[in-house]
């Protein structure tokens, strides 16, 4: 999976101080300090100072990768807070997904600095990537809303989460191939100010730390909450940077929760993402939207194949460690005049260490994956 970032704006209540909660959350043993302001990545969690959270801070993340890392750490800190911190209007949860230090997006390039940054996202892939994600992200903008607090839906108008505009939703392939290959045109990610970093998606992040941020989701210390939005959102940014998914269309799927779940991939082996969106949806009052409905494009109505495959595949294709190791292997079976082995290329995806909880359920690998099938697509060069 993606690496994140998590901030998590929250506030005292009476009679606690920002110490105190800083040492309970140590107590749970995560390595956290008060850095006053800073926008400075570092590799341990850190609390810094929020001119727009009045009497709160930010607790800040380092990056993430693997969602059992993410799962254990953000279920520490929630319990840690809980009863001393609290939440309100003002307060939002921001998540930030690293792009650039992907291989398709860096390209021979040192992103390592803002020179390198600059240089990635004028390429034709990230362009071509930022296009896309406006337009799956307001095309299924109706379903985000509908999951979010009233005080986080687009149509409030707040001026730190400003929607996108509509005619990204209906953007066709044509002018979506004429954007990623004239950098003239001054739209994300290039030519914007720091007042659009207040978006819904804020691209300006990527000039500084090679992220994509998305700002919608209000201020939460409920665990379950925050993991789940993080799989919606890096859903987002895998599914649209995936060149295996590259002609799928976001408009085949139906506005609702099922379509967008459908369109994200989310299939019997992540009920739980699938279910949560349908119960918030539903209790937010949006039954429409809510209501279950089977739609005939997407892979998981597929009974021949599963979903469970499909999240193996996006993993080979889209995560840089699971890419190279599969490609080393092929490479070392053609150096070798031998034959892939199914079981080999098995273990190498079972072992691999994140990413994994797509297609993990209860520790088991979920039924539906033809590792065989995998074997002969590879060979092939379906897959890759």
């Amino acid at each position: 999976m993606y690496k994140v970032g998590l901030e998590l704006e929250l506030k005292p209540v009476s009679g606690v101080t920002r110490e105190q909660i800083l040492d309970s959350i140590r107590a749970k043993g995560i390595n956290i300090n008060y850095q006053g302001y800073n926008h400075d990545v570092i590799s341990s969690w850190k609390a810094v100072s929020d001119s727009s959270v009045y009497g709160g801070f930010e607790i800040v993340s380092p990056p993430l990768a693997g969602m059992p890392r993410i799962e254990r750490e953000v279920s520490l800190i929630c319990e840690a807070v809980k009863g001393m911190a609290k939440v309100d209007r003002q307060c939002g949860f921001h998540l930030h997904v690293d792009v650039l230090n992907k291989y398709w997006a860096k390209r021979r390039v040192n992103v390592s600095n803002r020179a390198g940054k600059l240089k990635a996202i004028d390429s034709k892939p990230v362009r071509l990537f930022c296009a896309k994600l406006l337009k799956n992200y307001a095309y299924f903008q109706p379903v985000i809303d509908a999951i979010v607090a009233p005080s986080r839906r687009v149509l409030e108008s707040h001026a730190y989460n400003n929607q996108i505009q509509d005619e990204w939703a209906n953007i066709t392939d044509a002018q979506l191939k004429m954007y990623s290959e004239d950098k003239g045109m001054i739209s994300p990610p290039r030519g914007l100010d720091e007042s659009q970093r207040y978006n819904v998606i804020n691209f300006v992040s990527l000039s500084k730390y090679g992220t994509v941020e998305f700002r919608q989701f209000q201020g939460t210390l409920n665990a379950t909450k925050i993991v789940n939005w993080v799989k919606l959102m890096e859903r987002f940014v895998a599914r649209t940077a995936d060149r295996k998914y590259k002609n799928q269309d976001c408009r085949s799927y139906p506005i609702s929760v099922d379509g967008m779940c459908d369109f994200l991939g989310f299939g019997a082996s992540q009920r739980r993402v699938r279910g949560w969106v349908r119960d918030r949806v539903a209790q937010n009052g949006f039954e429409a939207i809510a209501a279950t409905q089977i739609q005939q494009n997407s892979v998981c109505a597929d009974p021949t194949y599963g979903t469970a495959q499909y999240d193996v595949e996006l993993h080979m294709a889209n995560d840089e460690v699971l890419h190279r190791r599969i490609r080393a292997y092929m490479n070392q079976c053609q150096e070798y005049h031998s034959e892939m082995s199914t079981i080999q290329i098995r273990n190498i995806v079972v072992n691999w260490n994140g990413g994994l909880d797509y297609i993990i359920d209860n520790h088991n690998l979920v039924h539906g994956v033809n590792w065989e099938d995998i074997r002969h697509r590879l060979e092939t060069r379906i897959i890759l």
